[in-house]
């Protein structure tokens, strides 16, 4: 860690992993660079030693204990409390059990895919239709219901959907401030879609809609093109 480092947040709580392979090792300095927190708030559960040295490196707790349905809450219950923040990049443990558990405990959740229990997409005892991804993500999204002013949890951010979404919302932002478009601060799943160009299919009933407004119009056609210039200059050709 550099004294030049920035630290885009205090934060007051602990920061648990559970699992702590490549992505774990990965992210640990980029937490402890950016992010103000003491060595001594952050512990590692992982079922195997890879990332030991690292977290010896940092003086992290490291724990290695397989996560069960049987042991997972009597070996995270010390570890997470209110206010703490659960990274969950571990691979065959229930990623909506540690939700649940983060909503009792009061800790936020963030995960880089939806998980089940060993055997959850394999198991022949349970019919197919339930070992799917779909399927999972059905019984994530249903927690929702009643759970509003539950504690945040971020679902599936890893590479893409996750990094590649922020990158996305940011060309957007970059390609409007280029094209001189207001671009306004997009906080909402539609406003972030009112800002990306709309179908290029011609007739398309959304592209009619948003073309109705001849200044929107005009916006969309320069990002469009702005779009189609840059191709070309990155292939050496010249726009027509």
């Amino acid at each position: 860690m550099s004294s030049n480092d920035k630290i885009h947040l205090e934060f007051p709580g602990r920061i648990l992993f559970v699992g702590f392979g490549s992505i774990g090792q990965g992210v640990l300095p980029l937490i402890l660079r950016h992010i103000g927190i003491a060595p001594e708030r952050l512990a590692i559960v992982t079922a195997e030693d890879k990332g030991n040295e690292e977290a010896a490196k940092y003086g992290i707790k490291f724990v290695k204990e397989r996560l069960t349905r049987e042991n997972f809450r009597r070996v995270l219950n010390p570890l997470l409390g209110r206010g703490d923040f659960l990274i969950n990049v571990a691979v065959e443990v229930s990623s909506i059990a540690l939700i649940k558990l983060c909503w009792e405990k009061g800790a936020m959740y963030l995960d880089t895919c939806l998980e089940p229990w060993p055997g959850g997409y394999t198991d022949p005892t349970v019919p197919a239709a339930r070992r799917t991804n779909y399927a999972l993500r059905e019984e994530a999204l249903a927690l929702r219901a009643g759970n509003a002013r539950a504690p945040t949890a971020v679902l599936t951010h890893g590479a893409n959907p996750g990094l590649v979404s922020h990158f996305v919302k940011q060309a957007l932002l970059n390609i409007a401030a280029d094209t001189k478009v207001e671009a306004g601060k997009p906080g909402s799943r539609a406003e972030w879609g009112e800002l990306a160009p709309p179908p290029q299919r011609e007739g398309h009933p959304r592209r009619r809609a948003r073309h109705a407004d001849p200044g929107q119009a005009e916006a969309t056609g320069r990002i469009r093109q702005h779009l189609v210039d840059r191709g070309l200059r990155r292939r050496g050709l010249a726009a027509v």
